[in-house]
């Protein structure tokens, strides 16, 4: 196996690696969406928000989800168990983190 990564790493132009985990505004890390999908995100450090299907395409929306839906502070959202993102809630309103660039456009289901 070794290598056969050897050879890959040997072969191949290396675009991206790694994820990166956020930006730092004062105090707080706002996490940048791929890590969500981290295979190693430890996923019992932040709150989770489990959603419905119905709200899962409401948030990949960015449209409004009920804020009781969320623990205060930073969540990583999910949906039957997998990511979706990062949302925040701030009091009685939530911020959705999912990237406009990738938010869903269709209203159809």
């Amino acid at each position: 196996v070794y290598e056969d990564v050897k050879h890959l790493a040997e072969s191949l132009s290396v675009i991206y690696s790694g994820v990166a985990m956020g930006r730092i505004f004062g105090t707080t890390l706002k996490p940048e969406a791929a890590l969500a999908f981290f295979a190693e995100l430890n996923r019992d450090a932040v709150a989770k928000a489990e959603l419905s299907k119905e709200e899962a395409l409401q948030y990949l929306r960015k449209q409004e989800v009920a804020v009781e839906r969320f623990k205060e502070g930073m969540n990583l959202v999910e949906c039957e168990g997998c990511a979706l993102g990062f949302a925040k809630r701030i009091g009685n309103r939530c911020n959705n983190l999912f990237p406009n660039s990738l938010r869903i456009l269709m209203n159809d289901k």
